[in-house]
């Protein structure tokens, strides 16, 4: 209960902190500025193969995994 707590206290104060410091003009144009800057290096060809790589790797790591505890389940 304590753990949950405190994590939900990171969270509601990093969002309420980001919210406060957004109120700066200049806080707000470097933030868009950053947000653009990072949209426009956005490759995302290579993000969609990776993402279907790591899926697969995902489907093919779950599907060893069941393999290997069929033969547990079975006694």
């Amino acid at each position: 209960m304590a753990r949950r707590k405190l994590f939900a206290g990171i969270i509601i104060g990093s969002i309420v902190g980001g919210l406060v410091v957004m109120t700066d003009p200049k806080v707000r144009r470097y933030a868009k500025d950053k947000a653009c800057d990072l949209y426009s290096k956005a490759n995302y060809d290579q993000v969609s193969q990776g993402l279907k790589s790591g899926a697969e790797w995902t489907i093919e790591t779950l599907q060893s995994i069941e393999d290997n505890i069929q033969p547990l389940l079975k006694k």
